[in-house]
């Protein structure tokens, strides 16, 4: 061989090479923008991973995919994806568990790092759907792992029908995807758990809301079943405690009126006698004697039977077909008021949360008991009346404004405030901790009734044995003389109040404790002369204290929420600057293809053989076609992501300057026919919509007296454009295709085109509120869109 025919071979090669090399940068950008792009808009994780799936196997020529999680110590299905009908092996996908190290999810769950199957034939390790996918003419495989924090949350698997070369670069890529993956999977938890609780939390406080408004023990009773079902359970019911020590039903709940009707009368009977054998008792009863929650997690034929008094009531609560029951006393001002209890039917079970929601509500509505019994006595007097209706309804107005106050100094000021009035206190303090976002802890206070200077030269309030039992919850202290405590004046060096600070001598600590049982603060009253807290101010501060406790964790639970959602919007942050980041890095090795053909082409000169011209204009075609590529993906992302000032736009005018943009051949024509509307709207993103279809219209038609008609037409709140030509026309089974990003009917080296143009229409019509698809009554192509007249 010559030395010049040796040259050429060696030249022949290297384009062979860089061809291969653009091809895999191009098939791993794609991987990685359609994960980005369907990330970016994804709002649950049900939702992202069919078309996550999807988005990769369309990338890297795959034609099956499957995502899985760990579920009990086993990886179990969770979205499956085919290219075409795959019915057979996404049913047995949805049959198999796999173990550490069982078959390809498996494999790489126990490895945390992907995996390559080159040849599924003639690999040698487990693979349970071998006989599947050799029948589906699948080839190769690879999986690899959705992981975060070091955990794997889950895998993806995906087989392509040719024979993969295994590819670091792509498997570089399919890790980097994994991680962003994770924590889309992670933050998305996250949310979720957030929102069930702040939905929780939700419930509870509507809960709060009802059986607080009123005053009448009945009516709270009523309330309370009302509001349970069927949020907590398909039945509830009250039963209320006699002065005989008896139980009656008082209020009852249940989805089908005539089925309460009957229950309600049968259960007005059960407990009327006061003496029941253990052997017939029943949970109410229990919660009721020993005075603690009855948690009932599968109800047996047994249970039935000790809850009916007779055989009609038997084959009634069968006919419930009760599943779970919740039985908690109602325990007000330390006397039994009555017994809550919940109950599921059917399939629906209830669990321990349920049990502390059950509990929680069964305090509250101790609390608002309390209060109705308090506004009763109140009753005897005149003047305690008005004094009671007072106290309460400032109560009451202090619940709905700290519930609904989020700044948490704020809400502490406003419940010193109102308990230091309420009580009758000379002066108040509320110490509370607050925790930032590093972990640390400061105590901080707020004070009512004197200046806050008056706290402010004096160290806060140690665990003494006065102090300790508010500080941890145990208990209330209520003294006439604090002075006169045995536990007063004990710890040094003060041995009792500081010199300078306020006299004290009537003296009252209640504890505010969140639902959780955790110790928020403590609240704290004093007053120079003795005797002025009464067992009265003790429950309304008590009963203050609760809406505080809840007002401060909903507090907490919003200051969690922004939190959250500033740590998703840095995260889609980072997944943009991701998007760019790597478009960015790859034009460069796209300008160095460009140029080494341009130089390769110079130097070689006229002699150049004919085949290897073409190769050299098919690689710079390649380069230019993946530059304008990553320009598109970058129009892309930024469709909806920043919105432009609405102005008011002549349409006609616009749609002239579209033109002049697209230089389109002189043998076609572009009209506009009829009038178009002046309207209200972001110009560029009008424009960049009339350009790509235009454009298209004029690029793909197959033919070069091409003719383009636009038209509009004006209904109620919208205008609706259409764009047609005389082409070819696009088949009816490709009308939804064509709207994917990187879809093109015809090979990209017959009609240049990068397969964005409609995706970049479709998401900028839809970020505007519009719709957009392909009229399939007409001949040639039309593509119709609406744009709205208000501003959405």
């Amino acid at each position: 061989m010559t030395d010049a025919s040796a040259e050429l071979e060696a030249l022949r090669a290297e384009v062979a090479r860089l061809r291969d090399s653009t091809d895999g940068t191009e098939r791993r950008l794609r991987a990685a923008h359609a994960v980005a792009r369907v990330l970016s808009d994804a709002t649950s994780l049900d939702e992202a991973m069919p078309k996550i799936l999807g988005a990769l196997g369309h990338a890297l020529g795959c034609t099956l995919a499957d995502f899985w999680i760990p579920e009990n110590g086993e990886l179990v299905v969770r979205a499956t994806w085919s290219q075409g009908e795959a019915n057979a092996f996404a049913e047995r996908s949805q049959q198999l568990r796999f173990k550490p190290g069982e078959g390809l999810p498996g494999t790489v769950w126990k490895s945390r790092g992907p995996i390559w199957i080159e040849n599924i034939e003639t690999y040698d390790g487990s693979l349970p759907r071998r006989d599947l996918l050799i029948a589906a003419k699948i080839r190769s495989a690879f999986g690899f792992p959705v992981s975060a924090g070091g955990e794997v949350c889950g895998v993806i698997d995906l087989f392509a029908p040719q024979h993969e070369v295994p590819d670091d670069q792509l498997v570089e890529v399919l890790r980097a995807i994994g991680g962003h993956l994770g924590q889309f999977v992670q933050h998305r938890d996250a949310r979720k758990r957030l929102e069930e609780e702040v939905e929780q939390r939700h419930h509870i406080a509507r809960a709060t809301e009802q059986v607080s408004e009123s005053l009448d023990v009945d009516t709270i009773f009523a309330e309370l079943v009302k509001v349970t079902v069927p949020w907590l359970g398909d039945w509830s019911a009250v039963y209320a405690a006699q002065p005989d020590a008896t139980l009656v039903a008082a209020a009852m709940q249940h989805g089908d009126p005539a089925t309460l009707a009957r229950v309600f009368e049968l259960e007005r009977t059960v407990f009327h006698s006061p003496g029941h054998s253990p052997e017939r008792s029943t949970p109410v009863l229990a919660a009721a004697t020993e005075r603690a929650t009855q948690f009932v997690a599968v109800v047996t034929p047994d249970h039935i039977a000790k809850l009916a008094t007779d055989p009609a009531h038997v084959e009634l609560l069968r006919s419930l077909e009760l599943a779970s029951y919740i039985a908690v006393p109602i325990i007000a001002r330390g006397e039994l008021v009555g017994v809550f209890a919940v109950a599921t039917t059917g399939a629906r079970r209830l669990a321990n949360a349920d049990v502390e929601l059950v509990e929680e509500l069964a305090k509250r509505t101790a609390a608002a008991v309390v209060n109705a019994r308090l506004y009763q006595a109140a009753k005897t007097t005149t003047r305690e009346l008005d004094g009671e209706r007072e106290t309460l309804a400032r109560l009451n107005d202090a619940g709905r404004t700290i519930s609904a106050e989020l700044d948490q100094q704020v809400l502490v000021q406003g419940v010193t405030d109102v308990a230091t009035q309420i009580t009758k206190a000379q002066f108040g303090a509320f110490f509370y901790t607050v925790t930032n976002d590093q972990g640390d802890s400061t105590m901080l206070y707020a004070v009512s009734g004197v200046p806050r200077e008056a706290f402010a030269k004096f160290a806060l309030p140690r665990n003494t044995q006065l102090i300790a039992p508010t500080f941890s919850g145990k208990t209330i202290v209520r003294l006439d003389d604090v002075t006169k405590d045995p536990r007063y004046g004990k710890n040094a060096p003060h041995r009792g109040i500081p010199d300078g600070h306020l006299p004290v001598k009537s003296y009252l600590a209640v504890p505010v404790v969140s639902r959780a049982g955790e110790v928020i603060g403590s609240l704290f009253f004093g007053h120079e002369k003795p005797g002025i807290f009464t067992e009265r101010a003790q429950r309304l501060a008590v009963s203050l204290a609760a809406h505080a406790a809840t007002a401060m964790d909903n507090a907490r639970l919003f200051a969690d929420q922004q939190r959250l959602i500033k740590e998703l919007e840095k995260t889609n942050a980072e997944l943009d600057q991701f998007a760019y980041a790597a478009s960015h890095d790859l034009r460069a090795p796209l300008r160095g293809i460009s140029n080494l053909a341009s130089w390769i082409e110079e130097d070689l000169g006229t002699s150049t053989p004919k085949k290897v011209r073409e190769h050299i204009a098919l690689l710079k075609g390649r380069a230019s076609r993946m530059d304008r590529l990553i320009n598109g993906l970058l129009e892309l992302a930024r469709v909806g992501r920043t919105r432009q000032k609405s102005e008011r736009v002549d349409v006609t005018e616009l749609l002239h300057d579209t033109i002049d943009l697209l230089s389109a051949p002189a043998a076609s024509r572009i009209l506009i026919v009829g009038a178009m509307p002046m309207m209200v709207a972001e110009r560029f993103a009008l424009q960049q919509v009339f350009l790509n279809l235009i454009g298209n219209a004029v690029q793909h038609a197959g033919r070069k007296d091409v003719l383009v008609r636009i038209t509009a037409i004006e209904r109620d709140d919208e205008y609706e454009f259409a764009v047609s030509d005389n082409g070819v026309g696009i088949p009816p089974e490709h009308h939804d295709r064509v709207w994917q990003i990187f879809q093109t009917l015809q090979a990209r080296d017959i009609v240049e085109s990068t397969g964005i143009g409609l995706a970049i229409v479709k998401k900028q019509v839809e970020a505007n509120s519009g719709l957009a698809w392909i009229d399939p009554d007409v001949a040639g192509t039309t593509v119709r869109f609406t744009w709205p007249k208000k501003i959405r």
